[in-house]
C-alpha cells in the first residue's frame, strides 16, 4: 500500500507564487519579443539577410513554444489552486469521519469535530489539533517530541479557555501524543480553578498510562539528544476521564518486567498503537474495565488483542504462515504475558490508576503457573495447527489454485511483494536506493560527458539535474547520520545517567531498612536497559531504513 503525505497549507501558498512566476515570465517574453523577432541583418549582402531571417524564424518558433508553455503553466497553477482546496476539504472530511468513528466506538456519542454534543457542549480534538512532531520521526527537521508537546499544551489550553469563556462544556478527545498533551493540560486546568463539570476527557493510546504507559514505566528518563522527556503518569485529577488501551499497545501497555525480552520485543514490534481508529463495535464492547485503587474519576478500559504482534511477520508468510503462528501462539502468549506479571493477561493486573514503574521480576506465583499453562498451550497450539489444514482451525488454509499461481508469476509486482513478505531484509536493503540512485545518476552524467560537450542543449539539461543529484547524495547520509549520532548520545550518556539514578534509589531503599533495595540497585538498571536499548535499536533501524518517514502504521514502535 502506498501513502501520500500532503500539507494543504503549503499547496495553497504555492498557488499564488506559481501565478506570479507565470506572469513574470510572460512579461519578460513580451518585452523581448520585438528585439528577438525583428532582427536587422548585419550587412546588406544575401548571406547576412538569410542568416537574419533564419534567426528570426527560430525566435518566432521559440515565442510560440513559450506561449504554449505559458498556457500550460496557467492551467497547472489553476490545478494546484483547486487541488489545495480539495486537499483541505478531504482532510477535514477524514478528520471528521475518524473522530466521529472514535466517538461512536468509545463514547457512544454521535458527533463530528467541534460539533455540539449536546446543548452548549463542544468537542475539542486533541488528537489532530496539535502540532504532532517528534524528531527523528519524519525527518531531521521536525520539532522534537517535547517542543511539539509544549506547543500542543498551549494550543489546547487556548482552545479550552475560549470555549469556557463562551459558557460551553468541553469534551477533549486525545490520542497518542495528544494524550500526553491532555495529561499535561489536566493539572493546569485544575490550578486555574476550572470546574470539574466543565471539562471531560477521553484518552486513547496513552503513553502516560499510570500502569502500562511507556513514559511511566521509565519515569524520569530524559533523552536530550532526541528531545524526549518521559513525563511519568497521567495525573489524577477530578475531571471525568475515560482511558482506552488496546492490549499489547507498546506505548500504552508496555511490560512491567522488561527482563522478559520476548515481552519487550512483542511490545516494540506491535502496531496496535495505530489501530484505534479501525476498532469495531464488537471490539469496543469487549473492553474490560480495569480495577482501580481508592476514589477516582477515571475509568480505565482494556481492549483485548486478537493475536500476538510478535507473530505477525510469520503470519505474513503465504500458505504456512498462519498455521505455524497458531502452533506457537498459545505458549508464546504465556511467555510474553509473564512480562506483565500474570501469564494469563497481556496487561498489568495491578490497579490501573496507580503509577507503576518497571520492576525486576514477576511474583513467584506467576512462575509456578507456567508449567501447567505451557502444557495446555502446547495441546492448544497443535490442535489449531492441524485444524488450519483441516478447515476447523482459527485460520483455515486456502490452497492456491493453478490460475492464482500463474497470475502471481505473470505479475512481477505481486511476486516482489510476496518475496518481500518472506524476506523482510529485502525491504531494508531498498532503503538505500535513494542514495545509490543519486550516485548512479552522477556516474551516468560523467560517463556521458563527451557526448554532452558536443550537445549544448543536453549539457544544459544535465547541469540542471546535477545539483539535485548531489543534494540527494548529501541529504541521505545527513538524514541518517544525525539521528544515529543522537541515538548513540542517548545510549552512551542519557541511559547510563538514568541507571545511576535507579542504583542510588535502590541504595536509599536499603539504607531505609529494606534489604531488597540492594537487589533493586543492581537489578533495576539491568532490567530497564534491556527495554531501553531495544527501543533505541528500533529508532536506529527506522532512521536507516526510512529516514524521512520513520513514523506511521507500517513502522511499528517508532512513532507517536
Amino acid at each position: 500500500m502506498s501513502f501520500v503525505a500532503v500539507n494543504p497549507d503549503v499547496v495553497a501558498a504555492a498557488a499564488p507564487h506559481l501565478a506570479n512566476i507565470g506572469a513574470t515570465i510572460s512579461d519578460a517574453n513580451a518585452a523581448a519579443a520585438a528585439s528577438t523577432t525583428e532582427l536587422v541583418p548585419a550587412a546588406e549582402d544575401e548571406i547576412s539577410a538569410a542568416i537574419g531571417a533564419l534567426f528570426g524564424t527560430y525566435a518566432q518558433d521559440y515565442h510560440a513554444l513559450v506561449a504554449q508553455a505559458g498556457a500550460f503553466h496557467n492551467r497547472f497553477a489553476q490545478a494546484v489552486s483547486v487541488s489545495a482546496g480539495s486537499y483541505v476539504a478531504a482532510e477535514g472530511a477524514n478528520a471528521s469521519a475518524l473522530l466521529q468513528t472514535a466517538q461512536q466506538d468509545l463514547l457512544g456519542i454521535v458527533t463530528g469535530t467541534r460539533t455540539p454534543v449536546a446543548a452548549q457542549e463542544v468537542l475539542i480534538d486533541a488528537a489532530g489539533g496539535i502540532p504532532e512532531n517528534a524528531y527523528p520521526f519524519g525527518g531531521v527537521k521536525q520539532l522534537t517530541f517535547t517542543q511539539s508537546t509544549n506547543l500542543g499544551v498551549q494550543e489546547l489550553d487556548d482552545a479550552i479557555q475560549q470555549q469556557l469563556a463562551q459558557g460551553n462544556t468541553v469534551n477533549v478527545y486525545s490520542y497518542s501524543q495528544g494524550a500526553v498533551v491532555a495529561s499535561l493540560e489536566m493539572p493546569k486546568l485544575q490550578a486555574e480553578g476550572v470546574p470539574t463539570s466543565s471539562v471531560r476527557f477521553t484518552i486513547v493510546g496513552d503513553p502516560m498510562n499510570p500502569n502500562g504507559g511507556f513514559f511511566e514505566r521509565f519515569a524520569g528518563l530524559q533523552l536530550p539528544s532526541l528531545g524526549m522527556n518521559f513525563y511519568g503518569a497521567t495525573p489524577a485529577t477530578p475531571y471525568p476521564t475515560k482511558v482506552y488501551t488496546i492490549e499489547y499497545d507498546g506505548y500504552a501497555d508496555f511490560p512491567r518486567y522488561p527482563l522478559d525480552v520476548l515481552s519487550d520485543m512483542n511490545a516494540l514490534s506491535s502496531q496496535n498503537h495505530f489501530y484505534y481508529h479501525v476498532l469495531t463495535q464488537q471490539q469496543t464492547d469487549s473492553a474490560i474495565v480495569l480495577p482501580t485503587s481508592g476514589p477516582t474519576t477515571t475509568t480505565y478500559y482494556m481492549i483485548p488483542a486478537t493475536s500476538l504482534p510478535l507473530l505477525n511477520p510469520i503470519r505474513g508468510v503465504p500458505l504456512i504462515g498462519n498455521p505455524i503462528a497458531d502452533l506457537l501462539q498459545p505458549d508464546l502468549t504465556y511467555m510474553v504475558n509473564l512480562g506483565y506479571g500474570d501469564p494469563r493477561y497481556g496487561w498489568s493486573t495491578g490497579p490501573a490508576n496507580v503509577p507503576t514503574q518497571a520492576g525486576l521480576l514477576p511474583p513467584v506465583s506467576s512462575f509456578q503457573m507456567m508449567p501447567g499453562l505451557l502444557a495446555s498451550g502446547t495441546q492448544q497450539g497443535f490442535h489449531d495447527f492441524v485444524g488450519d489444514f483441516t478447515g476447523t482451525g482459527p485460520n483455515p488454509v486456502a490452497l492456491p489454485t493453478v490460475s492464482s499461481l500463474t497470475s502471481l508469476l505473470q505479475n512481477p509486482s505481486s511476486l516482489t511483494s510476496s518475496l518481500t513478505t518472506l524476506y523482510p531484509s529485502a525491504a531494508a536493503a531498498s532503503a538505500t536506493s535513494a542514495a545509490t540512485g543519486s550516485v548512479s545518476s552522477i556516474t551516468s552524467l560523467l560517463a556521458k560527458l563527451p557526448h554532452l560537450l558536443s550537445d549544448p542543449a543536453a549539457l544544459e539539461s544535465a547541469l540542471l539535474r546535477l545539483p539535485n543529484a548531489i543534494s540527494q547524495v548529501v541529504a541521505y547520509p545527513y538524514s541518517v547520520l544525525l539521528p544515529t549520532a543522537d541515538v548513540l548520545n542517548a545510549a552512551v550518556i542519557s541511559i547510563p545517567s538514568y541507571d545511576v539514578t535507579l542504583f542510588l534509589n535502590g541504595i536509599m531503599q536499603a539504607v531505609n531498612g529494606q534489604p531488597v533495595g540492594l537487589v533493586h540497585a543492581v537489578g533495576q538498571p539491568i532490567a530497564s536497559d534491556v527495554a531501553l536499548y531495544l527501543y533505541l535499536a528500533s529508532l536506529e533501524s527506522s532512521a536507516i531504513t526510512n529516514p524521512q518517514e520513520a513514523a506511521g502504521p507500517t513502522s511499528g514502535f517508532v512513532g507517536i
